[in-house]
């Protein structure tokens, strides 16, 4: 009897010591995941750029004028990393057009841009960032589509108004809910990543056609025997959800009737063996059911749930013989946003994923906007009244923009700053036109974003590359908090020696600024962060630091520019070939040929002036063919027909050439020619200097002044140079002693730069009618838009009042406001108001 009682205690010493041990396991796993997601959030956590437009469509003629926000990308305040924003216009072949570099140490900046007559009619983008945010992938980038309009030549012109007639019917036209198509493009995304025998599933559908354009159809689940299992039905957006319960080894299709015509889709394989993760968002409340048909599969696992990378649920399953759980828990205390849960095995790897949107009651902030009159006059004065509270009537602060257009320049599903930082800014345009769905009655979109939800994958970051890089990994692009002046000193004789030398930076200006700087042993030096408006005159000194020599020391500037690419940038529209402006903007359109009215334009006769400077291309481009084995070349660039080509590098010059990617900082920099069949693993091209074959290394010392032209080869060109050629040829030609005199010489120990300082905004102007200002009254006033603030500052005042005049444009005009509260909530509302004559 004793031995029975002692074997058995013995039993149940070592089932609780295992069992500790395995748990003991299990929490540190849990610990180490929660601990890599608070590195995320202190050390690699993101940044996101918000650009609010004063209207949505522009003419040529007009100005962009615009507020950058810049935030924490987790909470959402003010970021304290990056001081600097840029804020890029691009064309429809992703080229730059236009560029501002603002500075701001409060989290935000105003800026414009003047639309001048060397942009074209068109689809253009806006693209705002950070150097930081470059450290993550380009499609967190801010980016906003502009379509811009051309002015008529002539107002009479009757084919030309034919013409515009023709754009405004084609861009009122609806949009049908199923355009005519092939067949339909399905994909299946099963409820937490897989399906399982046994277990009941959902499945997120997400139908389109073959424009990524989301179909609005019935069809219904049959199993490989034609069975009906269950149906299904996608809203306009091509979002859809199914469930049902797998059976062991049978197949699964998807079958979809339009027009007669069947078309049946492959379900995905459910697995044997598995979990699955489901989960029902009630509002104020989440519940989470985790199930598995493993036996003892629950024990030890683990849920964790975060919002940004801040985690808010930590739950471990210490010990379970069941075959589900559910967790169940409030939303009163989590921000608005894209909420993300995983469940973790034993061995704290992730098992399921689920996605869903977070909108807290108890973050709705009050907005409120108020015009002292519904219906105005022209060349009226308008009072507006703007009041900001939270949910229980308190004043709160914050920062805000105004901008008072016609109704029809804005776009209706236009992202907008809430939509962009808790939807958009982490998905990366996953969702389509996602900005609808903050438009829609609560009720209606709430169902179909926590569907949209179910068909996505967090972005931000995969697990896999968060639990194995170390904490406090470098980064390439550190955040930028002004203007560097960076470079490297050589001897003069020599190019590829790097010389420790004492350098000096003199800037010209009302006061006089210089700072010295000593290089290291490889001669690099740097100066800054400086903070400038506009640009400066400057210049560098450079002296040997060794007593009683006077050497000869060149100094080498770096210019590397950051190349920033898109992929699939925005989802195409249906009518991607046109510019959808509304009746009242083509009129103005028509109008705005007749402007007298506006501090930008003075009227003068026409005056074409024709000069063109000839280069060194014109003068020896029969000349270059003969130096080359291949012949003429498709791509080849001349440095002097470069701007500032002294203080680049050849890398640098290759930036803008058609087909290259600069990849690397100077000076580790490198090329990558598209197009190319790469047969290396490093994908380099080759390089040769006078058709002798060097290293990169080798290119990357070389000053540009030695250099005659560049040609980038590929394909066919490059056929010449074999299997060497396989990832294209730069092939670098230098003077060699001929007699072209058309270089510029570099001297030793000084050079002369002009350093580009930050935009400074130009004020809006409106006019102020009535009083003694009656001269205002002759000039015609067709402004769209009417006001344009972007400092305002809300404290703890009840309301805030704002002023400003009507034009002689009648038709219904909105104001929008937009802005994040003190406390990182952002905020969007606009109300109307109409002009009569």
């Amino acid at each position: 009897m004793y031995i029975k009682k002692r074997e058995y205690w013995k039993s149940v010493f070592l089932f609780i010591f295992f069992t500790s041990a395995l748990l003991a396991q299990k929490n540190t796993a849990l610990n180490s995941i929660t601990e890599k997601l608070e590195d995320y959030v202190n050390n690699l956590g993101p940044e996101k750029v918000y650009i609010q437009t004063d209207k949505d469509f522009y003419t040529i003629g007009d100005t962009i004028w615009f507020k950058s926000y810049l935030v924490n990308g987790v909470n959402h305040l003010s970021s304290d990393l990056s001081k600097v924003v840029h804020v890029e216009i691009l064309d429809t072949n992703d080229s730059l057009v236009k560029k501002r570099k603002l500075y701001t140490d409060k989290g935000s900046v105003s800026g414009d841009i003047e639309i001048d007559d060397s942009i074209v009619e068109g689809n253009y983008h806006i693209r705002a960032y950070t150097k930081y945010m470059l450290n993550n992938d380009a499609k967190f980038l801010f980016l906003k589509e502009i379509p811009i309009l051309a002015r008529p030549v002539a107002t009479n012109d009757t084919s030309s108004l034919a013409a515009l007639n023709t754009i405004v019917k084609i861009g009122q036209e609806k949009e049908v809910p199923n355009p005519q198509i092939s067949k339909p493009i399905v994909q299946f995304s099963p409820e937490g990543g897989n399906l399982v025998t046994g277990l009941p599933s959902g499945i997120g559908l997400n139908i389109t056609n073959e424009n990524g354009i989301g179909i609005a159809l019935k069809g219904k689940i049959i199993d490989q025997d034609g069975n009906k299992i269950n149906s299904f039905e996608t809203n306009h957006l091509g979002v859809g959800l199914v469930s049902f319960t797998p059976g062991t080894a049978i197949n699964y299709l998807a079958e979809i009737d339009i027009d007669g015509n069947l078309y049946r889709y492959s379900v995905p394989t459910a697995l044997n063996q598995g979990y699955t993760m489901q989960l029902k968002n009630l509002g104020n409340h989440i519940i989470i059911k985790v199930s598995t048909n493993i036996d003892q599969g629950l024990m030890g696992t683990s849920v964790v749930g975060h919002l940004r990378g801040k985690v808010f649920l930590k739950y471990a399953k210490k010990y379970s013989d069941k075959t589900s759980y559910l967790i169940k828990f409030p939303t009163s205390k989590l921000s608005d946003g894209v909420a993300h849960f995983t469940l973790f095995n034993q061995d704290g790897e992730p098992m399921c994923e689920r996605l869903t949107f977070v909108e807290n009651q108890s973050n709705t902030v009050n907005l409120t906007l108020k015009t002292d009159k519904t219906n105005y006059s022209l060349r009226e004065k308008v009072m507006l009244e703007m009041s900001l509270t939270d949910n229980h009537g308190k004043p709160l602060q914050g920062d805000f923009s105004i901008s008072v257009a016609m109704n029809n320049s804005y776009k209706k599903d236009a992202a907008n700053i809430k939509s962009w930082l808790l939807l958009i800014s982490d998905m990366g345009k996953t969702l389509g036109n996602s900005n609808s769905l903050f438009n829609q009655d609560a009720s209606i979109s709430k169902n179909i974003l926590d569907m949209s939800m179910l068909s996505q994958r967090w972005q931000r970051f995969s697990w896999g590359s968060l639990l194995l890089d170390k904490p406090g990994t470098a980064i390439e692009f550190i955040p930028e908090k002004g203007i560097l002046i960076k470079g490297v000193t050589k001897a003069f004789d020599n190019p590829y020696q790097p010389r420790k030398a004492l350098t000096t930076l003199s800037i010209l200006g009302p006061d006089v600024y210089q700072v010295k700087s000593l290089t290291d042993t490889q001669g690099k030096f740097s100066f800054g962060p400086l903070v400038f408006f506009d640009s400066v005159e400057a210049f560098i000194n450079a002296s040997t630091t060794i007593p009683n020599k006077n050497e000869k020391i060149a100094i080498h500037l770096d210019t590397s520019k950051v190349q920033v690419y898109i992929d699939n940038p925005m989802v195409p529209s249906l009518h991607k070939k046109t510019v959808p402006i509304q009746k009242e903007l083509m009129e103005y359109r028509d109008k705005v040929g007749d402007l007298q009215y506006s501090p930008r334009v003075t009227a003068l006769s026409e005056v074409v002036v024709k000069a063109r400077q000839k280069t060194s291309k014109d003068r020896i481009e029969e000349e270059l063919n003969k130096m080359t084995v291949y012949g003429p070349a498709q791509n080849r660039l001349f440095p002097d027909s470069i701007p500032g080509r002294k203080s680049r590098t050849v890398f640098d010059l290759l930036i803008g050439m058609a087909g290259t990617r600069v990849i690397g900082t100077f000076p580790n920099q490198g090329v990558r020619i598209r197009g190319t069949s790469s047969l290396s693993n490093s994908g380099d091209p080759l390089y040769t200097i006078d058709g002798v074959p060097v290293t990169a290394d080798f290119v990357q010392g070389m000053s540009v002044n030695d250099i005659l032209f560049v040609d980038v080869l590929k394909g066919g060109e490059a056929a010449f140079f074999g299997s060497r050629g396989a990832n294209g040829v730069v092939a670098i030609y230098t003077d060699r002693g001929r007699s072209f005199d058309f270089k510029q010489k570099e001297n030793f120990g000084v050079t002369n730069i002009i350093v580009e300082g930050f935009y400074k905004a130009r004020k809006f102007y409106s006019p102020i009618y009535g009083g003694r200002q009656k001269t205002d009254r002759i000039k015609s006033d067709y402004r769209t838009t009417l006001y344009w603030n972007p400092e305002i500052v809300v404290n703890d005042n009840i309301s805030t009042y704002f002023s400003f005049f009507t034009g002689d444009v009648p038709g219904e005009f909105t104001i929008k406001v937009e802005g994040i509260t003190a406390n990182g909530i952002p905020v969007s509302k606009q109300c109307n108001f109409d002009i009569f004559n």
